[in-house]
């Protein structure tokens, strides 16, 4: 990394001192002055060579970078694929000897750990189509209390909507028995009289 921005900063300064000298002019009236102008030219051609060097080795730089981390990520994998093949040789192998003592029948302890390995496998199984079916339980009950939910909140709306209702004619109500109330005592007045 210091190599990488030592690098940048020569490739800024040769730009810095190519604009400084591609900017400036050797003016002279009579241009009697060689001497100045091959100067001149010289420092130009310094800064872009320079320019050039600094920025083809800052491209190589990245690019042996870049190298060194495919390569390193190369060996890694290769590391892994070993290790994976002795390990599948190996299982391989147990395999082997595991289906060379069940078929000998010689060694009745193996037979007896193997039936204890089976017997804990079908147990695991057993555990996992309980726990299986305790999760689709689950997930039942969930969607039936989402389905009360729903029908709790549209028995709620309904009731609302059924007091506001009942609100509205209590209202109506209270006038058409106010009007009656009218009616009925404006006869019996017009009786009275």
């Amino acid at each position: 990394m210091v190599f990488i921005v030592i690098l940048v900063l020569l490739f800024i300064d040769s730009i810095r001192e190519m604009s400084k000298y591609a900017g400036e002019k050797v003016h002279d009236s009579d241009h009697g002055h060689l001497d100045a102008e091959l100067q001149h030219s010289m420092k130009l051609f310094r800064a872009q060579r320079n320019f050039y060097i600094a920025g083809f080795a800052l491209f190589l730089c990245l690019v042996i970078r870049r190298l060194v981390v495919l390569i390193g990520s190369q060996a890694t994998l290769e590391a892994q694929a070993e290790a994976s093949l002795k390990q599948a040789q190996g299982a391989s192998q147990h395999s082997k000897q595991l289906m060379d003592q069940m078929s000998s029948g010689s060694s009745a302890q193996s037979r007896d750990r193997l039936n204890e390995e089976n017997e804990g496998n079908k147990k695991l199984e057993k555990q996992e189509t309980e726990l299986r079916k305790l999760k689709e339980d689950l997930a039942l009950a969930k969607e039936e209390l989402i389905r009360y939910r729903v029908n709790c909140d549209s028995m709620k709306k309904q009731a609302e909507a059924v007091s506001e209702e009942y609100d509205r004619l209590m209202v109506e109500h209270d006038k058409l028995q106010r009007e009656y109330n009218k009616v009925t005592n404006s006869a019996e007045v017009k009786k009275d009289k």
